[in-house]
């Protein structure tokens, strides 16, 4: 009903630093996140999760051409 408000089933905090670079993160988060789902799916149904503590949302408007 709301966006982005799901249950969360599967988390896990990693440090980053600000020499961490997109490229290499993204493929860093892929790796933990394809780990999460195998672990989770390994102990089957029923997944329970928590609830996200409801914050409010940035808008933010469609990036065009001109944003780079």
């Amino acid at each position: 009903e709301e966006f982005d408000q799901g249950l969360i089933i599967a988390q896990k905090k990693i440090p980053t630093t600000h020499t961490d670079m997109s490229d290499p993160l993204r493929t860093k988060l892929f790796g933990i996140g394809a780990q999460l789902l195998a672990d989770l799916l390994t102990q089957g149904p029923p997944f329970t999760g928590k609830i996200q503590q409801k914050a409010p949302t940035a808008y933010a408007r469609k990036f065009t051409r001109d944003d780079g």
